[in-house]
């Protein structure tokens, strides 16, 4: 068999077509990753275990990230006790009580401890016992003025199943400083 150039050229057609397709791909991928929220990576955790002998540990931490946020704890107990702004390092004023069960913490930080309480034989049983929500809010408006948005979500259910979810759908905005 012998090769045209004709053939040639259809053949190596195709080729960078197909190359191409492949970069345009590519691009498209990274672009998709490189458009991921900030504010999602930055967020709340909150792990609570108990062994059989009735030792147990609860900890939240904040991530952190280069940017303002607020963080807020709301209805948190952990085994029946209710969350005190004394548990944390946050830095700055620390968390501040905002209304009964919802303590709030704006600033920037590379991350720091919410709470990390433990103990053993006094197990505290019950839903009412084990619950809260901690909320991470970034400003999606950086400016003027400050724009709240949900940048990640940690929720202990009252009934002790753990959940984690990062929405970016609830907004609150406010003044800067507020």
């Amino acid at each position: 068999m012998t090769w045209s150039s004709r053939s040639r050229g259809e053949g190596g057609l195709a080729t960078p077509r197909l190359a191409l397709a492949l970069a345009a791909f590519a691009v498209a991928l990274f672009a998709g990753l490189a458009s991921v929220t900030p504010a999602l990576a930055h967020h709340p955790t909150y792990e609570a275990a108990r062994d059989c002998d009735e030792n147990w540990s609860a900890t939240a931490t904040y991530v952190g990230g280069p940017f303002l946020r607020r963080i807020e704890v709301s209805n948190v107990e952990v085994n029946g006790v209710a969350f005190a702004p004394s548990w944390s390092n946050a830095p700055g004023a620390g968390f501040v009580l905002v209304s009964p069960g919802l303590y709030r913490w704006e600033g920037v930080s590379s991350g720091f401890t919410i709470f990390d309480r433990s103990g053993t034989g006094d197990f505290v049983g019950g839903a009412s016992n084990w619950g809260g929500t901690i909320t991470q809010y970034y400003d999606s408006n950086p400016g003027l003025g400050v724009t709240w948005s949900v940048g990640g979500t940690a929720i202990r259910h009252r009934a002790g199943a753990r959940r984690a979810r990062s929405s970016a759908s609830a907004s609150v905005s406010s003044r800067r400083g507020s």
